[in-house]
């Protein structure tokens, strides 16, 4: 399967754009500052639901307007089946879709249609901690395993359930054991 075209609408420095791609190697080639990155992003956008190198959508809303919208089409190799595929942000609100048809959670979309981003920041994957080479193994294994995928998205959240519990006990000096028990558990 590989990415047949892609439109940009107000995402990140590109008010309006399109892309064609073809199924062998393709290369995305330019000056400094002239959008390489945010189209690499944008793809990345497409398979994964979120960007790369923003933490948060707002960051990927070009400036002065208030959405973005990514539209692609994906193709197999040896057949004519192809997939449409956008992700719209809006007043805070995102939503994929695939042949027109809205998921009911982002995660559905996850491991569709697969993809490996490495850019130079990625050093750290080597360099850093094992906190680093994780979540990049992470994003990798969740592409290919939607099992594993649900239960590293429970496990985040009960994390952070975990993780606000110890700051409220913090904050009154009051241990609960029991519950830190269950969760820790």
């Amino acid at each position: 399967m590989y990415l047949k075209n892609i439109q940009l609408s107000n995402f990140k420095s590109y008010e309006e754009a399109e892309f064609s791609f073809n199924g062998n190697v393709n290369a995305i080639v330019g000056k400094n500052g002239s959008g390489k990155t945010n189209l690499l992003d944008a793809i990345y956008y497409l398979s994964f639901c979120k960007s790369y190198f923003s933490a948060q959508d707002i960051f990927s809303v070009r400036f002065d307007t208030d959405y973005f919208a990514i539209h692609g089409t994906f193709c197999q190799r040896e057949s004519d089946n192809s997939a449409h595929i956008s992700c719209t942000y809006k007043n805070g609100h995102k939503s994929m879709r695939a042949n027109k048809k809205e998921y009911p959670r982002l995660s559905a979309h996850i491991g569709q249609y697969p993809v490996v981003m490495v850019s130079p920041y990625d050093s750290e994957i080597i360099h850093g901690g094992s906190e680093v080479r994780r979540k990049f193994f992470d994003a990798v294994i969740s592409q290919f395993d939607a099992e594993y995928l649900q239960e590293l998205i429970s496990y985040r959240k009960l994390l952070q359930q975990r993780n606000a519990l110890l700051k409220k006990m913090l904050d009154e000096r009051h241990f609960e054991e029991t519950l830190l028990s269950i969760l820790d558990e």
